[in-house]
């Protein structure tokens, strides 16, 4: 299941490459009026590592995992929860560099 969802967001990815190259323009007029996330799905959603709870970061757009410190981009309002697209936090990151 996992390789299927690597695989559906390296599509996505090379997809929205593709498209991006084709017009510059274009892109930059899509990205602001991308599509919203939907909180309501956050109550069906859940860290793909550590399997807690994630919350809506809005000024960055990402879905963040506090117990693990790891931040999920949302693209066009679609969650990507592969784990290698995801990004550490800063502050979690310098937590766990003083233990």
């Amino acid at each position: 299941m996992q390789r299927l969802f690597a695989l559906r967001a390296h599509q996505y990815r090379a997809m929205s490459k593709s498209q991006n190259q084709h017009n510059p323009e274009d892109a930059s007029d899509k990205s602001s009026s991308a599509v919203q996330f939907d909180e309501s799905m956050l109550q069906h959603l859940v860290c793909p590592l550590s399997k807690k709870n994630l919350r809506y970061d809005k000024q960055n757009n990402e879905l963040v995992c506090d117990a693990l410190g790891v931040a999920y981009p949302v693209i066009n309002g679609i969650p990507n929860l592969v784990p290698e697209d995801a990004r550490m936090l800063k502050s979690h990151s310098e937590k766990g560099d003083e233990s």
